[in-house]
């Protein structure tokens, strides 16, 4: 008997259970071996037509029974690089049942080590740029209507993206740049993209410079909503590496993290965020300039605590902005230009920069002023509904080095600032803010800052205390415009300063004390000592601008010592103390009609003004000395004590002066009188008494002018002085007492 025979007489039951099978086995033999080997060519063509790239794909297997089916081996080769895109597996498992419900679902999608290489060409477009033009076509009517239908459903049980890397590389630039983002991991459980549906996730990412990201949490995508919590680390040598010689610096160190919860939600009119809890923070930061590579900013930390950003309540409130242990060197060059100006302003390549203003400026500063004003009223009213409140800045131990070499030699400030701090700062508000700080300055001097700030009316009010403070330090700039050298001198302040800058000019009031200690000052040309005083105090100054009035209870001066010295060529050594600048013609045209248009400025202002009560001198000294004589003559003032009270700027006020003294240490010396060299109109009358002045010394003037010298003989002289709308008188009254004429002395200038 046949097998067809055979199988005739089987019943029915038996016959279909033999049906079944071979179906199934056809089924079966489709699915895992048929299928794969049309689904691999048509992929491989498909994808290679439209992309215009060939694709690549090893293998192809497919499960029949559980509608799942993986790619394996898949690469699309790029034109400018050897892989455009590619992964290792992608894994579909597609559940049917499903799709009667208009719903898409996988049991689970699964991609192994995914690969995509994005590349900026040297043309500024990028390598898959063609691939989106050709197959980015406008929506026909018949797209139109079929939006219109009931939207499918997505929906993965499980996604995995594993080990995924990202080549980066942008050839639009003079050395190319070259990035890696790879161990990108990606995990979504029960997505959906029915209404309502929360969708968890978890993304972790890594670069080849170190660069992480995680982020989880949940979202859904009908209404749009998210929220979750974001880690990200970052080397921030991936900036200067990226900008290259866009920037004129590098970092070299440093790392930047931020941690931070959020939530978004678009599913209304407007969409409505909220950040809590953002820590973000530089730490161990190095940035060196490219042209010598010396550092020029380091920090410890720099720290962000972000309490709440939301837009909701449209209010951002920050616990604290806390910044220790920085460094930042700063450099004045030849021109007066910072260069911390320049170093963080993008460089513009391919690009030169004319010297001469654009014409767009031109139209920009020639705005009206109307024009401004709204523009800056309209910049307001975009903070006007925000809220922004910082409760805490504090800075502490950062060291600022200042290089000028504007000056000769070049000048080196060092400010170490100890501490600062800033509680509850709201700058949209008028509410007040406290600012406390403490400077040093140039190792010795200590600078001290307390007082309140209103933001919105720009309001400042400030107690500044200063000690120490090394004016010799200060050298550098006095080279420059004078022949005089600071040996040794302090500043110390005791000031109240309130700033107004809400008015279109701003108010400035000073008041408080002023001393300078232990000044002394040489003439340069000379070599010998100018000036010089134990204290000089400036006592309850008052100061205000744009008033310009100055007022002072009393400036007293404690042993203060002045050389006056006429020179061979009968200069005095105060004419020669500041220096000529050399100027051609055309920069003295130029100063001159600066100086007419100032005038013109000046006198349309108020004019200043000043009152001092009294100037307290107390144990004086004057050296004077003749070295257009020979022999040379000097002789000094002593023991110089008195006032001068009442001194004014006003016009018909007269300040009183009464000053002892001795000259030589024995002869007495009474000043007294009444002078105003404040008013426009200075006057002067004073009356100068000497009283037994040994005449011995006065023996190179009676040698040159008489021929003899004096070898005996006292003076006693009165002279007054009046001057008064520009006119000097001088009367004078002179006493000898036993003059005695010695040896003939040989002068050329002597009478006959």
């Amino acid at each position: 008997m046949t097998l067809w025979q055979k199988f005739s007489v089987l019943n029915k039951r038996t016959k279909g259970v033999i049906y079944s099978g071979i179906l199934v086995s056809l089924y079966a033999i489709s699915g895992f071996f048929i299928l794969p080997l049309i689904i691999k060519p048509l992929v491989i063509d498909t994808v290679t037509e439209k992309l215009e790239r060939q694709a690549q794909l090893e293998a192809v297997e497919f499960n029949p029974f559980t509608l799942s089916i993986s790619l394996k081996g898949f690469n699309i080769n790029g034109k400018h690089t050897d892989k455009l895109l590619g992964f290792d597996l992608l894994t579909l498992n597609l559940q049917a049942f499903p799709l009667l419900q208009k719903t898409i679902s996988f049991d689970e999608i699964i991609i192994n080590k995914p690969e995509v290489s994005v590349l900026i060409l040297a043309n500024g477009e990028f390598n898959f740029q063609d691939i989106i033009l050709k197959n980015t076509a406008p929506e026909s009517e018949a797209d139109s209507e079929k939006s219109n239908d009931p939207a499918w459903i997505l929906s993965i049980n499980k996604f995995r993206h594993n080990e995924g890397i990202i080549n980066f590389s942008d050839q639009n630039r003079e050395i190319a740049y070259h990035h890696i983002i790879k161990e990108i991991n990606v995990a979504l459980d029960n997505f959906s993209t029915k209404a309502g549906d929360n969708n968890m996730h978890h993304v972790k990412a890594k670069t080849s410079q170190g660069t992480e990201l995680n982020w989880h949490g949940k979202f859904s995508l009908s209404p749009l909503k998210s929220s979750g919590d974001i880690s990200f680390v970052s080397p921030l040598q991936v900036v200067s590496d990226y900008l290259q010689k866009r920037i004129l610096f590098n970092i070299t160190e440093g790392v930047f993290k931020l941690d931070s919860h959020y939530d978004i939600d678009f599913s209304g009119k407007q969409p409505q965020f909220i950040i809590n809890n953002l820590i973000a923070s530089i730490s161990a930061l190095e940035i060196r300039r490219s042209q010598d590579n010396k550092k020029m900013i380091t920090s410890d930390e720099l720290t962000l605590d972000l309490e709440q950003l939301s837009s909701s309540d449209k209010k951002i409130v920050i616990n604290s902005i806390s910044n220790t242990g920085s460094f930042i060197a700063v450099n004045r060059d030849k021109s007066s230009q910072f260069d911390i100006e320049k170093l963080f302003i993008l460089q513009q390549l391919n690009q030169s920069i004319s010297p001469d203003e654009p014409e767009g400026e031109t139209e920009v500063s020639t705005a009206s002023s109307t024009d401004i004003n709204a523009t800056a009223k309209h910049n307001d009213n975009k903070h006007e509904n925000w809220g922004l409140e910082i409760k805490a800045i504090n800075i502490g131990n950062n060291n600022i080095v200042i290089n000028d070499s504007s000056v000769v030699p070049v000048a080196i400030h060092n400010v170490l600032i100890k501490s600062l701090t800033v509680e509850h700062l709201k700058p949209f508000t008028n509410e007040s803010a406290l600012l406390s700080s403490i400077i040093g300055l140039n190792a010795q001097g200590i600078i001290k800052v307390k007082g309140a700030i209103k933001p919105e009316s720009k309001q400042l009010s400030l107690a500044l205390d200063t000690e120490q403070i090394s004016l010799k330090d200060f050298q550098p700039y006095i080279n420059a415009i004078a022949n005089m050298k600071i040996l040794n001198g302090e500043l110390a302040t005791n000031l109240l300063i309130d700033i107004d800058a809400a008015k279109a000019t701003p108010l400035l009031d000073i008041k408080g004390d002023v001393k300078v200690s232990s000044l002394n000052v040489i003439e340069t040309t000379l070599n010998e000592e100018f000036l010089s005083w134990e204290d000089l105090t400036l006592n309850d100054m008052q100061f205000s601008y744009p008033a310009q009035s100055l007022a002072l209870s009393a400036i007293n001066i404690n042993e203060p010592f002045l050389r006056l010295v006429i020179n061979e060529g009968s200069t005095t050594n105060i004419q020669q103390l500041m220096k000529v600048e050399q100027t051609n013609e055309s920069d003295l045209e130029t100063k001159n009609s600066k100086s007419e248009v100032n005038n013109e400025d000046s006198s349309a202002e108020q004019r200043f003004t000043a009152d001092i009560n009294e100037i307290n001198i107390t144990n004086g000294k004057l050296d004077f000395s003749d070295s257009s004589l020979t022999p040379k003559f000097s002789a000094g003032i002593y023991s110089l004590n008195g006032d001068i009270t009442g001194l004014s700027s006003n016009e018909d006020s007269r300040a009183k002066i009464d000053l002892k003294g001795k000259v030589d240490k024995y002869a007495p010396v009474i000043i007294k009188g009444a002078i105003n060299p404040l008013s426009h109109d200075a006057f002067t009358d004073i009356d100068m008494l000497f009283k037994g002045i040994e005449l011995t010394t006065f023996t190179p003037y009676s040698g040159k002018f008489a021929g003899y010298a004096i070898d005996k003989g006292k003076l006693s002289l009165g002279l007054n002085y009046k001057l008064s709308n520009n006119k000097l008188v001088a009367e004078n009254n002179v006493t000898l007492d036993q003059l005695t004429l010695g040896d003939v002395v040989n002068s050329e200038e002597a009478t006959s």
